[in-house]
């Protein structure tokens, strides 16, 4: 939110600025860090105002997408926004990676692979594409390429523990 707030401090018609407030927004409440009731507004707020300074932007096209989706469980009019928003910007890498889950999530794997595919082609070092690849790739039930996937990303980026990380299972002793 710091960068965002700087540079609606320094143009408050910034509308990308106000975009990144509602993704954030949407973000944390969609990831539990903070209270549907607390952050909906808020988000509501910036994604409208946002919309209103540029409706013809793809970044804002996807946060509305996002917000859509995450927040409204409007999921067909998500689907709607992010192919509007991959019309407009093709290579809008956040775009693809979000549209991605969202056919996930709709058990379409094949076109949720070529998105995150995209995503990844856009933005090779990005470890979050990687990760969500590895996700589709379990949702589809395709455990095998997961597991090559894996081991790939653990020789590619080798400190990072995400990828690799050891589960140590504890053996409870019950009363007999």
């Amino acid at each position: 939110f710091f960068l965002f707030n700087n540079a609606l401090a320094i143009d408050s018609n910034f509308a990308l600025a106000y975009s990144g407030v509602a993704d954030n927004y949407t973000l944390l409440i969609d990831n539990g860090f903070i209270s549907y009731d607390s952050g909906y507004n808020l988000a509501r707020k910036a994604l409208d105002h946002a919309f209103m300074l540029d409706s013809q932007s793809a970044e804002i096209t996807a946060s509305r997408a996002l917000f859509l989706s995450s927040l409204e469980g409007k999921r067909n009019d998500a689907i709607n926004e992010f192919r509007l928003a991959l019309k407009l910007s093709p290579n809008y890498a956040a775009a693809h990676q979000w549209y991605a889950l969202e056919l996930a999530a709709a058990g379409q794997f094949d076109s949720a692979l070529a998105h995150i595919n995209k995503t990844i082609d856009v933005e090779p070092f990005s470890e979050r594409a990687w990760l969500i690849k590895s996700l589709i790739l379990k949702f589809a039930r395709r455990y095998k390429d997961d597991i090559t996937l894996l081991n790939s990303l653990n020789t590619r980026f080798p400190d990072n523990i995400q990828f690799f990380q050891p589960v140590k299972r504890q053996v409870r002793k019950y009363p007999v």
